[in-house]
């Protein structure tokens, strides 16, 4: 496995995490520092869009390192 093969797969497992913890907003994270000026900033509805955003750019660019990597 090469490095940009092995950063594809590392950009898929962080884009699926982001995802995840989008949906179900566990407490430990969703009460972090770092997401609370998020929600702060853009609202919560601006909050999970950004990271929907987010999780879907490192999915794609995940996948196509796998494929054209």
């Amino acid at each position: 496995m090469s490095g940009v093969e092995l950063f594809g797969v590392l950009l898929i497992l962080y884009g699926v995490f982001v995802f995840w913890t989008a949906l179900k907003q566990p407490q430990v994270i969703w009460e972090m520092a770092h997401t609370k000026l998020f929600r702060r900033l853009l609202t919560d509805k601006g909050a999970l869009i950004f990271f929907h955003v987010v999780a879907a750019v490192s999915l794609l660019v995940g996948i196509g390192m796998l494929l054209w990597g």
